[in-house]
């Protein structure tokens, strides 16, 4: 954790005061945006998100 929150000072100038603030941090960039919202090359290029609208829109459309 200590690499982590050295790469994130140094890339980004922030300061934590606790530990936890640099783990919560790194938390939501990884659920939040890297798994959700950042395209993934195995669904086409598409987030997550949009895959499963595209998904579920196919599923109504032929039911």
């Amino acid at each position: 954790m200590n690499r982590i929150a050295k790469r994130v000072r140094q890339q980004h100038g922030i300061r934590y005061s606790t530990r936890a603030q640099p783990r919560s941090d790194l938390f939501d960039y990884i659920e939040v945006f890297y798994n959700r919202i950042r395209p993934h090359v195995l669904l086409n290029n598409l987030s997550p998100a949009k895959f499963e609208r595209h998904y579920y829109q196919q599923y109504a459309q032929a039911a």
